[in-house]
């Protein structure tokens, strides 16, 4: 009685979580919609594959996107592993569980935002500074001084 399916689950305790047949994910749907010119055929074990390597490379980008200096160039690996993760999704089969590929895609888009958010912060302050030396230009005149 113990290792017995439980009724509304119907699956055994301590067993891998198995998609619900017929359901997807809306990740799933949205991948599926994508053109298949995007996306190369992979086999199911490819798919796992892509989905680990989604999340280790999201997680880098984000880990990337919180350091000051560089967080700017997150993006350059935030978009690939987003395409990575999509493409894991999207041929991952329906009876299998898509997790790793969606903590994946949800890392690397909140890397990308962070990547976007450090490339807009770091212009305006370049403009700010591009308009304090305007100013004091104009408040000091040319530069030349002489006592």
């Amino acid at each position: 009685m113990e290792n017995s399916p439980t009724p509304e689950t119907n699956q055994t305790p301590g067993a891998p979580v198995q998609a619900v047949p017929g359901k997807k994910s809306f990740l799933k749907k949205m991948a599926d919609k994508l053109p298949g010119w995007m996306f190369p055929k992979l086999n199911p074990k490819s798919a796992h594959t892509a989905s680990i390597i989604g999340l280790v490379v999201s997680a880098f980008a984000l880990l990337l996107s919180l350091v000051p200096c560089v967080g700017g160039n997150a993006w350059l690996f935030a978009i690939p592993a987003l395409y990575v993760c999509l493409m894991a999704i999207r041929f991952t089969p329906s009876d299998e569980s898509t997790t790793l590929a969606t903590v994946g895609t949800i890392l690397s888009l909140i890397a990308l935002v962070v990547a976007l958010y450090w490339i807009a912060f770091v212009n305006a302050a370049a403009d700010a500074a591009a308009e304090a030396s305007r100013d004091f230009e104009r408040s000091f005149g040319s530069g030349d001084f002489s006592f």
